[in-house]
């Protein structure tokens, strides 16, 4: 591999450095100018400041954690699964000490308390960060996509809707949050009838909860470095007796230490490289009821704090996706350049076919890429509103999109790759192919998901048919009675003036025949008035 291949990474945004001391993002960047610059709309809200840390952040990853060294990380993982925590706990303190000494200080301070800023910026710095895996371990103490959102997610949860004594706690680097929500036989869209359940424990001597159910695909970062806290989502049975099932619902917040452990049953499913997958049963686990427990705010149901995180956790692992789709992208340009010549400029006529299906194939994706990116970032203005149907459409536009075009980048690459592919030196895009495979599979909400956009649009469409259907029939009601209107008073006309002309002559008659008058008279004779248009007859 060239060095340019080995330091693959994003482009800068402010003016390229013209200095050959050391690297620069024209050097690194396979893309040029176009590479993965964020959309123009995100610039406008970023000061200059904040712009700056994040050019920062790219320099000191580009230098200090390029990419071949990301992907000897993981292929070590992969050649020595035996000893996994051990080279987890070996890279890590290696690379942390370069990163307390050599990252600057305005790049630190955003990454100790990324949940302190606002989604924009939040999205911007895990784009930059989440498809850099050894960076992550070295900075959040966490080895795979999945496990980072969790633990920012976590944390912006916490530092929304926790009290004063969860703040203090929880929100630092040295824990690692797991979301508890699925369970045997669970679908996403009956997530108001999660089993899993507490209720207060009226044998106990003291105050405390039972918690009872199960939970699966629980996914645990293979890593001693940090503890594990568990968030599990339950119903409340004390709450739904005066309370709204929505109002029952909710987070508890667990320490997952030895003395929970050995209360409930922990049973191994799978392994994914960095990930183990556990099923956990909870048979009446007693649970000291304490201020830290549960997870709430005054004023805010607990099935509001499940959507606010489902909708976090959804826009962080949608950027961390297209961040490693647009990796990988760069990656093949520099493969297909290095190895595969003929893709870029063929040396001869024969092979013109080949190189143009591979240009225009990478040109398409690398442009719907781009879409997909700058979709994801337009979402973070509604995690502020989340709870209106425009928001609740958005997001699942999100939900389906960005894997559906992720997944079809990594097919692409793979394909072109070939059995190159399987080399143990490609294991991070392996991982990052089967973590992306097991969220599409393990998410049973696509299904659904299509059917309320399909059945909100359809809903929308006949809503406006019905309308203008009405609006059509209330017009051709009312066409025939401004005719008739019409009439009356052409009508009314003729009739006034005949009646002003008869009139007169009577009027004479009467004078002659009678000094009294005559009942023929023109005050005692009844005459016709044309009726104005109302304003239900106007259209505007």
């Amino acid at each position: 591999m060239t060095k340019k291949l080995l330091n693959a990474m994003g482009i800068r945004l402010v003016k390229r450095l013209q200095s050959n001391s050391k690297n620069t993002i024209s050097d690194i960047d396979p893309i040029g100018k176009a590479g993965n610059d964020f959309p123009s709309f995100v610039l406008e809200k970023f000061s200059t400041l904040f712009i700056k840390a994040l050019d920062d952040l790219r320099e000191f990853i580009s230098i200090y954690f390029p990419l071949h060294v990301d992907m000897q990380f993981y292929s070590d993982l992969h050649d020595n699964q035996q000893k996994k925590t051990e080279i987890i706990t070996r890279y890590h303190d290696k690379y942390f000490k370069i990163y307390i000494d050599k990252c600057p200080n305005n790049v630190k301070s955003l990454l100790e308390k990324l949940y302190l800023l606002d989604y924009y910026q939040i999205n911007a710095i895990f784009f930059v960060i989440a498809s850099n895996n050894l960076f992550v371990l070295t900075v959040f103490k966490t080895t795979s996509l999945k496990t980072l959102t969790d633990k920012l997610t976590a944390q912006i949860m916490i530092y929304k809707y926790g009290n004063k004594s969860q703040q203090s706690k929880y929100l630092n680097h040295t824990f690692n949050f797991l979301f508890l929500v699925n369970e045997t036989n669970f679908r996403s869209n009956e997530i108001l009838s999660t089993k899993t359940f507490i209720k207060s424990n009226a044998n106990a001597l003291t105050q405390s909860v039972v918690l009872k159910g199960e939970k699966t695909n629980v996914g645990i970062d293979c890593n001693n470095l940090v503890s594990n806290v568990l968030l599990i989502y339950v119903k409340d049975e004390d709450k739904t007796k005066t309370k709204s099932l929505k109002e029952s619902l909710g987070f508890l917040i667990v320490d997952m230490n030895d003395t929970f452990i050995n209360k409930i049953q922990k049973i191994k499913c799978y392994s994914l490289l960095t990930i183990d997958y556990y099923h956990l049963k909870f048979n009446s686990v007693s649970l000291e009821s304490s201020y830290t427990l549960k997870l709430s705010k005054s004023g805010i149901d607990g099935f509001e704090i499940f959507c606010y995180q489902l909708y976090i956790k959804q826009v962080l692992f949608n950027t961390g996706m297209l961040s490693q789709a647009q990796q990988l992208i760069n990656f093949i340009l520099q493969e297909a350049n290095e190895k595969y010549t003929l893709l870029l400029s063929p040396p001869k006529a024969t092979k013109l076919i080949k190189a143009d299906h591979f240009k225009s194939n990478l040109g398409k994706l690398f442009l719907e890429l781009k879409q997909q990116i700058s979709y994801n970032f337009s979402v973070c203005s509604d995690l502020n509103s989340f709870t209106n149907e425009n928001t609740v459409s958005n997001f699942a536009i999100a939900k389906l999109s960005v894997p559906q075009k992720c997944h079809q980048i990594f097919d692409w690459v793979f394909s072109v790759m070939e059995s190159d592919v399987c080399m143990s030196t490609n294991s991070k895009f392996i991982q990052s192919k089967f973590l992306l495979q097991k969220y599409q599979l393990e998410d049973k909400s696509g299904e659904n998901l299509l059917y309320a956009i399909g059945k909100q649009k359809v809903t929308g469409f006949l809503r406006i048919k019905r309308g203008l259907n009405t609006f059509k029939l209330k017009n051709d009601q009312q066409e025939p009675e401004e005719d008739k209107e019409n009439s009356i008073k052409l009508i009314a006309t003729k009739d006034r003036e005949e009646k002003m002309y008869n009139n007169s002559i009577k009027s004479a008659i009467s004078d002659i025949l009678s000094s009294r008058g005559s009942l023929m008279s023109a005050e005692n004779t009844n005459s016709y008035s044309a009726r104005p248009f109302s304003s239900g007859n106007n259209i505007n």
